[in-house]
């Protein structure tokens, strides 16, 4: 009898340090060299029969989306464009201090 070939993490897959902790291995769908990755936008709607896969080309897409009261899995690759997650944070009702840098994410206050 032929046994089942055995699965292994994809390698560095289950390292728990923070982004801050090694610096010079940020992802590279968020990075490139010399610059930031355009930034694009997906969501996974998660639909009564099934999840699917919508590309969000503009923000009226996302509106869209949003106004039909389905959970939604947001999907942001690239920071090359700030005021595109900003306003993303804004439609989730995100506060902006989260996208800010310098500022701490874990916070005990909603409003940061």
């Amino acid at each position: 009898m032929q046994s089942l070939p055995q699965l292994r993490p994809t390698p560095g897959s289950l390292d728990s340090r923070r982004l801050e902790e090694r610096p010079g291995q940020m992802p590279n769908s968020l990075y490139l060299a010399g610059g930031r990755a355009p930034t694009s936008l997906s969501a996974v709607a998660l639909w009564p029969e099934g999840p699917k896969l919508c590309p969000l080309n503009d923000l009226g897409q996302l509106d869209d989306l949003l106004a039909q009261q389905v959970p939604i899995w947001l999907r942001v690759n690239g920071m090359g464009h700030p005021h595109l997650i900003r306003e993303v944070l804004k439609r989730f009702r995100i506060p902006s201090c989260v996208f800010s840098s310098g500022h701490s994410v874990a916070r005990n206050s909603p409003s940061c």
